[in-house]
């Protein structure tokens, strides 16, 4: 006898539930997308114990007759095709035949269906084995139970991420599907506890039920058409910028799919972003020819295969850029307390060399030109206050000609040239090495804010920023819960400018979600964010007292010659190169 053998059905099942439902995350997103092709106006999502005790999904969708429901749980079975070419033009979310059946046989499921007409039917299975199938009493749609997950699996549930990021993941997928099909009413529980009960509504409701009302005045629409293709949905400005790659929801013909093209034409216009290495926010869907995409590449079909990819990258990335072409739109709400610089009026003359860096002389502030220098003795304790924060053992240099270049750079004379400084790292380097000292001791001092800030977090960000807490404090920020994932920050570091309180705390918890850890790296990073957000901004005008007080800040560091970042802090451009420059050699 050979030693091939035709595998069972059950161990079938089993390996192909393997492809299919990864997680409880993969059921949930299997049963939305049942209910929405069956027309539903409601779709409710219960989960328990992070999807592992229980998940249920009901809907009031056209329902299954008797005769289908059975068939339903069987492999490859499917109301959605019929012959090969239908695969040429898939128009519904489901059409393999393997999700139900994969559910099934990992799980003990039972579910409820009734069509307008006929009565009730309920199967129970467990383990891809039937055990009833009877008559039920119920109102018209299809409610589908799955308990106990992977319970003939341990393997796989041994494998599972923790609950929380689970959960996290099955609140993504709601989201998703309820940012797609903003006309259907979605309700979400979890543990008795409401996240989400989203009315029906248009697209730009649904993202301000979702996210808050601070999107309101963030997000810019898109409706762009050419050819046979529609971009439809709405961008974010530059406030809504996460250094996570989050918030981005992109759509083929109403399917949630994953392809980096298309997110990287999405990414591309907004050029500040790609420097800092941050990701816009985006609600779109791309309605295109249904022959010009192959759904049909993975079980999970999340995966997609254009005809032309470069075309619709094109196609995408022209659709963003036309959205957000004015500017001031698209800039952060913060530049109007500010007068803009207009960047095209500025000349780069002058070919600076990269060797420019290494020419800068050692202990480079006794190279001013026309300063005055004081010695410890000679300088008062409150003056000394305002300048080093009481570290009496510097020396400080009153420097008497300094100007300020394009509202950006501070330039002013040394023996044998010109020192060129950046008045944004400089500013960001001294913040760094202060919260760095301060984060490990007794923390920044802080300075209580006229106006409380209300921040508020989506659920799965809720319980990462509690985790911080301790060291948000450390860092100079009194923080305290208020209402439903909400939080009221009171009191800030005694430097941070009034209004980035919000936008530091964010990027803080991006980081920390991003690198899930506390570690020397993560404290490092944190101090790093705080330090740019928090410093003096190019296009911001200094007072001659404010520059000289920066320049001194700066030298009083242990590097002030780089940025946290590793940007360049100062340029020297030396006498002889000016001698050079002018043809005077």
């Amino acid at each position: 006898m050979g030693n091939i053998k035709k595998l069972k059905s059950n161990i079938v099942n089993n390996i192909a539930a393997g492809e299919i439902i990864e997680s409880p995350s993969s059921v949930v997103k299997e049963l939305i997308e049942n209910s929405i092709d069956a027309k539903s106006r409601k779709i409710n999502v219960f989960i328990k114990d992070y999807g592992l005790k229980n998940i249920t999904v009901k809907d009031d969708g056209l329902g299954i007759l008797k005769d289908d429901l059975k068939l339903a749980f069987s492999r490859h079975a499917t109301s959605k095709i019929f012959e090969k070419k239908d695969l040429n033009g898939i128009k519904t979310l489901g059409f393999r035949g393997e999700a139900l059946p994969s559910i099934a046989s990992v799980s003990m499921l039972s579910a409820v269906s009734k069509t307008s007409a006929k009565s009730a039917i309920e199967i129970k299975i467990n383990g891809g084995e039937i055990k009833s199938f009877k008559k039920a009493s119920s109102v018209e749609g299809t409610s589908v139970k799955v308990e106990n997950l992977f319970y003939n699996l341990p393997a796989r549930k041994k494998f599972l991420k923790n609950e929380s990021k689970e959960l996290n993941k099955i609140t993504g997928v709601v989201k998703a599907y309820a940012l797609c099909y903003p006309s259907i009413q979605f309700k979400y529980i979890h543990n008795n506890r409401e996240i989400y009960n989203l009315p029906a509504s248009n697209l730009k409701n649904r993202i301000i039920d979702i996210f808050g009302k601070r999107y309101s005045n963030s997000i810019i629409k898109v409706d762009y058409l050419k050819e046979d293709y529609k971009i439809e949905g709405f961008t974010g400005n530059m406030d809504l910028l996460r250094k996570r790659n989050v918030n981005q929801f992109i759509f083929l013909n109403k399917r949630l799919i994953k392809d980096s093209s298309i997110a990287k034409a999405i990414r591309n216009p907004y050029l500040s972003a790609i420097k800092r290495n941050e990701y816009p926010f985006c609600v779109l869907n791309i309605s295109m020819p249904y022959d010009s995409v192959d759904v049909n590449v993975h079980p999970n079909k999340n995966e997609v295969r254009f005809k032309n990819q470069q075309h619709i990258y094109h196609i995408i990335k022209r659709s963003i850029s036309e959205s957000i072409k004015h500017i001031v739109v698209a800039s952060p709400s913060f530049y109007s307390q500010f007068d803009r610089v207009d960047e095209s009026q500025i000349q780069n003359n002058l070919d600076f060399r990269d060797q420019l860096l290494k020419e800068i002389p050692d202990d480079i502030q006794k190279h001013f030109v026309n300063y005055q220098k004081f010695e410890d003795e000679k300088i008062k304790p409150e003056s000394m206050d305002e300048i080093v924060e009481n570290e009496l053992s510097q020396t400080y240099y009153d420097i008497n000609d300094i100007w300020q270049i394009h509202l950006k750079y501070l330039l002013t004379e040394i023996n044998g040239g010109l020192l060129i400084i950046d008045q944004h790292v400089a500013h960001e380097r001294i913040l760094y090495e202060m919260a760095k000292d301060r984060v490990d001791k007794n923390g920044l001092e802080s300075q209580t804010l006229l106006f409380p800030q209300y921040l508020e977090f989506e659920d799965e960000e809720y319980s990462h920023i509690v985790e911080l807490y301790p060291y948000l404090n450390k860092l100079g920020f009194r923080i305290r819960e208020f209402g439903n994932n909400t939080i009221i920050v009171e009191s800030s570091p005694i430097e941070t400018p009034f209004g980035k309180e919000l936008e530091i705390i964010r990027e803080i918890l991006d980081l920390y979600i991003k690198h899930n850890e506390i570690s020397s790296s993560f404290i490092d990073n944190m101090c790093a964010t705080y330090a740019c957000k928090a410093a003096i901004k190019a296009g911001e005008k200094l007072e001659s007292q404010e520059m000289k007080h920066l320049v001194n800040r700066l030298f009083f560091t242990k590097n002030p010659y780089y940025c946290p970042h590793g940007r360049p802090i100062i340029i020297n451009l030396t006498e002889d190169e000016l001698d050079e420059r002018f043809e005077r050699k």
